[in-house]
């Protein structure tokens, strides 16, 4: 790995701050400036890999290699907040690599990131994340207290994760395998597949992609899942204690195992289920125009 050497390395500090620039397209970079246990730390790296990990140390390390077309890389502390910028110029930034960078950060962090182009990776933080991106995939895993990831065409990835979840993309696929007392996901196209240990809030929306979601619903839980054309699955672990109502449009079917109740023709070409499982405290909404419906246990 090539390092940047004197000539293009500044590094000022000051009562309360420290700054490092690093000029260098396309070099090697490998910088450590102490930061908060429990600060916020906000990462643009506009194109490239990124692989953002949260450790027992009480400071921020970046390594790796600047995008070809850096202009410089952003690295402050200030108090608890902390910037980490690769500087790009504005146009003609469709040749050459994108950044490659691994940065360490207190395990409990909140970390803030927004990329274009970047394929971002997090695990280890337990002050949350919220990631911005347009076309990068991104994996997440052993986050806590917060999950908000919106993405145009990316896939997302979270797993072993925990916390208030939000979740948003246009054609990327979500997978998710974690536990949350709310959550709310989103997609155009894409499909969403979500395996949750317990749930107390749930609300999916697609408009042409598959829902298939698995897991426990918490005491007095609430789940709404709607689709345009494609098909929901609700597989739930017992016992269930929720009053169920679901409705398809034409060419759509309701295949519920939970009981022998069947559905309804309510308008021509339209089906509709109401069933109560157990005491009924919470509250199941299912929705689809033209998929199936499938409830399982």
């Amino acid at each position: 790995m090539r390092y940047v050497n004197a000539v293009h390395s500044t590094l000022i500090v000051c009562a309360g701050m420290s700054f490092a620039l690093v000029a260098s397209a396309g070099e090697g970079v490998d910088k450590t400036l102490p930061a908060a246990a429990n600060g916020y730390v906000k990462i643009v790296i506009t194109r490239g890999e990124v692989d953002i990990t949260g450790w027992d140390r009480d400071e921020v390390h970046i390594e790796g290699e600047l995008d070809d077309l850096a202009e410089g890389l952003v690295f402050v502390v200030e108090g608890d907040r902390t910037r980490i910028e690769v500087k790009l110029p504005r146009r003609n930034v469709n040749w050459g690599d994108g950044s490659d960078l691994d940065i360490r950060v207190p395990m409990n962090s909140k970390i803030d990131f927004d990329g274009v182009s970047t394929d971002t990776t997090i695990g280890m933080v337990s002050g949350g994340v919220r990631v911005r991106t347009v076309s990068g995939d991104i994996t997440a895993s052993e986050i806590q207290n917060q999950v908000r990831i919106n993405t145009v065409s990316g896939n997302i990835d979270v797993s072993a994760s925990s916390g208030d979840t939000h979740i948003s993309t246009v054609s990327g696929e979500i997978h998710l395998d974690m536990s949350s007392s709310r959550i709310v996901l989103n997609s155009v196209s894409g499909e969403i597949e979500a395996r949750f240990e317990e749930f107390t809030r749930l609300r999916a929306n697609v408009v042409s992609g598959d829902i298939e979601v698995s897991g426990k619903l918490a005491g007095e839980g609430e789940i709404e899942m709607a689709s345009v054309s494609g098909e929901i699955s609700l597989e739930l672990e017992g016992p269930v204690n929720a009053h169920l109502s679901a409705e398809v449009g034409p060419g759509g079917d309701i295949d519920n195992s939970l009981t022998d109740d069947e559905p309804v023709n309510i308008f021509p070409g339209r089906k509709k289920l109401e069933v109560q499982f157990g005491d009924g405290s919470g509250q199941i909404n299912l929705r689809t125009v033209t998929g199936d419906i499938r409830i399982d246990d």
